[in-house]
């Protein structure tokens, strides 16, 4: 994502959820992106109570491990990092090394309960770095889905699933190009609502197609692109999320 477009998007966020969590997450690794240090200043100069959590395989850090002090002092207050491949031991010895010094707490997923999927409270005054057992160990949460039906060997429900799904309730997904989609599991971007660089993110969030799909998901209707061939149980708390538009009897 250009800084360009990440300052539209924070400004957007803003007047949304000016003290919520943002995910830097998906779609290829961060580390990668030669914008990275600069959106993630942009989003907290923009959000300062804003929680900033960033997941990555860390491959990067292994060449330049003080990267990870400069990711923290950025902004980023979660920084998870998956270690795929056996290389648990090995970021252990590298994040224990380089944060002792810079007031970064360590914490290991599995061994504390700690969950970097969730809003912590004065979360955006953590630095923490997370370190996440490969996916194939089992831990926790973390369950291979088949992100709405792209990775058919994970599996394809032959009907839609007849339960309600919270991640369009409680997240909204823009792209690396503005595009705000249905949900991070929209992996070809089939259900679009438009683009933050054309309109408004707060018109598109309490518009009439986003809310027709909340309408659907409350009552159990996946008959639609991309739910329909999606895998994913629902998230947590699903009894807790409410029909949009219940005084319009929908």
């Amino acid at each position: 994502m250009l800084p360009s477009v990440c300052e539209t998007v924070a400004m957007q966020i803003a007047k949304l959820n000016p003290d919520g969590r943002i995910e830097l997450t998906m779609r290829g690794e961060p580390l990668l992106s030669p914008h990275m240090l600069d959106n993630i200043s942009i989003i907290r100069e923009r959000m300062p109570k804003v929680q900033i959590s960033l997941f990555t395989n860390g491959i990067v850090l292994f060449g330049r491990p003080t990267l990870l002090v400069d990711i923290v002092d950025a902004g980023v207050n979660i920084l998870c990092i998956d270690c795929y491949g056996n290389t648990y031991d090995r970021f252990e010895r590298l994040v224990r090394d380089v944060c002792p010094a810079n007031d970064i707490s360590v914490v290991a997923y599995y061994h504390d309960g700690f969950t970097p999927y969730k809003k912590h409270r004065r979360g955006y005054d953590m630095r923490r770095v997370c370190l996440i057992p490969d996916i194939t160990e089992g831990v926790g949460t973390r369950v291979v889905h088949n992100m709405a039906g792209n990775v058919p060997s994970a599996g394809v429900p032959s009907v839609p699933l007849p339960k309600r799904c919270t991640r369009p309730f409680r997240e909204a997904v823009v792209c690396y190009d503005g595009a705000h989609i249905i949900c991070c599991h929209d992996w070809s971007e089939e259900l679009v609502y438009g683009n933050v660089l054309k309109e408004p993110l707060v018109d598109m969030w309490y518009g009439y197609d986003h809310w027709s799909v909340l309408c659907m998901l409350h009552n159990r209707d996946r008959d639609f692109v991309p739910c329909d061939v999606c895998d994913f149980h629902g998230g947590y708390r699903v009894g807790l999320v409410q029909n949009p538009f219940v005084d319009r009897g929908c």
